[in-house]
């Protein structure tokens, strides 16, 4: 009797021992509360157990052992960061006001490249590292140069790090913290990890490696453009660099929330990507672009894209392009983000940010990356983003996809709109043969 009876209390201390271990365990794996670290500001997330519409929905550490067991989601107030940092063979399916929803990628030929290159950049050696410069100029410049580092540091299996071009004078990414000084931060690093899953294990300090000697040693790359990597690795390339973080990622589920009136509500509709600001002052890099009127986008688009009640969304820089579209061709539905923007020129050469809020810009361009999709034609004229935006209309549309491009690049003499005084002449014209009843509107 006494034997089974200490028999019976041993089997009791196994038991409960295996499980606190099995939950410190799970604990460590995966928080259960969104936890501010030195890469995520504390933005308030709110809590909730409404249904989501697909997939099991797991709410609390009971249910953490189901996670990666297919499809599944979870409410906001679990913080999957460090999860699909290490699970990059999931994607987010869906998201809304209460649930993050994964699942695992259905291509074969797509999870291995993401697993590959999570092993690349995690199981490598450090010291035999590929770099590309971050270059401090638009979104899609910036992002498109890294691309290409880390494709090519995919290539060569070697852990890829970022540099800083002008380490010296910006040793920070502008859409993590203002030029010219770094104010503003959105975290202490000020560079990709205050918004995306951290890239590699490297301890690598990006501030800490001097551009001649990285080029010297070979380490950085400056060969090559994101146009030249294959299809369809340079969308996955790009996917895999741009994995956010939760806290982002709801951000961004809120803006677009909040923007819904803004938005069509469905039907067939069309992006127009007005491409203004800073353009016609890159004669300082040897080349620019023009101003061309809201006319020059519509010109490109086939009748049905462009006639009374059609439905265009309208993404810009310049507050300008907004009013032009609405007073010259009020037939046509625009819809448009409500938020800051510069008017012309004002906010100067690559001072992308006019709310002074580099959190807030970041979830407006991400916001739009999601919001290009609910379109399946683009009218454009060249620039980065734009390229992203095709790229990620493409993905989603395939052969229905339609982009109606405007053509490159205008240089010296050709130039009519290189100014904001011309494009304001040229519509002022405009203006007065309505007014004269010599042209329809």
């Amino acid at each position: 009797m006494k034997k089974n009876v200490l028999f019976s209390i041993f089997c009791f201390i196994t038991v409960i021992a295996f499980l606190n271990f099995v939950l410190q365990l799970t604990t460590i794996q995966f928080s259960c509360e969104h936890k501010s670290n030195d890469h995520s500001p504390n933005y308030p997330l709110k809590k909730s157990f409404a249904g989501a519409k697909r997939g099991q929905i797991l709410s609390g550490i009971n249910d953490i052992s189901l996670i990666g067991k297919g499809d599944f989601c979870v409410t906001w107030d679990i913080n999957v960061d460090d999860w699909w940092t290490n699970h990059p063979e999931y994607y987010i399916k869906e998201q809304n006001i209460t649930h993050q929803c994964f699942s695992k990628i259905l291509l074969p030929k797509k999870i291995r490249f993401m697993t590959e290159m999570h092993r690349i950049q995690n199981h490598l050696p450090c010291n035999n590292y590929t770099s590309r410069f971050l270059w401090n100029s638009g979104w899609g410049a910036d992002l498109g140069n890294l691309m290409v580092g880390l494709y090519k540091a995919f290539q060569e299996e070697r852990p890829f790090v970022v540099s800083f071009e002008f380490v010296e004078t910006w040793p920070f990414w502008h859409y993590a913290s203002l030029k010219p000084n770094g104010s503003s931060p959105v975290c202490s690093t000020k560079d990709l990890e205050c918004y995306f899953l951290r890239l590699n294990g490297c301890n690598i300090i990006s501030t800490e490696i001097i551009p001649r000697v990285c080029l010297d040693t070979g380490h950085c790359t400056t060969k090559g453009h994101w146009w030249d990597i294959p299809r369809p690795y340079d969308y996955w390339t790009y996917e895999y660099l741009v994995r956010s973080q939760q806290w982002l990622r709801k951000k961004v589920v809120e803006f677009i929330e909040k923007q819904k009136p803004n938005l069509p509500e469905g039907g067939k509709c069309t992006i127009m990507h007005v491409r203004r600001g800073d353009i016609i002052l890159h004669k300082v890099v040897s080349y620019t672009r023009e101003y061309l009127p809201i006319s020059a986008y519509l010109e490109r688009l086939p009748e049905e894209r462009k006639a009374r009640g059609s439905k265009i969304i309208l993404l810009t820089d310049d507050q300008n392009a907004i009013d032009e579209a609405h007073e010259f061709f009020p037939d046509i539905n625009w819809f448009h983000f409500d938020r800051k923007r510069f008017r012309g020129t004002e906010g100067g050469f690559e001072k992308h940010l006019p709310s002074l809020n580099p959190a807030d810009e970041v979830t407006a361009i991400l916001a739009t990356l999601e919001i290009v999709q609910m379109c399946d034609g683009i009218a454009r004229q060249k620039s980065n983003l734009g390229d992203l935006m095709v790229k990620t209309m493409r993905e989603v549309h395939g052969p229905n996809f339609e982009d109606y491009f405007l053509g490159g690049y205008r240089y010296g003499k050709n130039q009519t709109r290189s100014s904001n005084e011309a494009l304001s002449r040229e519509l002022q014209k405009e203006r007065e043969k309505r007014n004269a009843g010599l042209t329809k509107v």
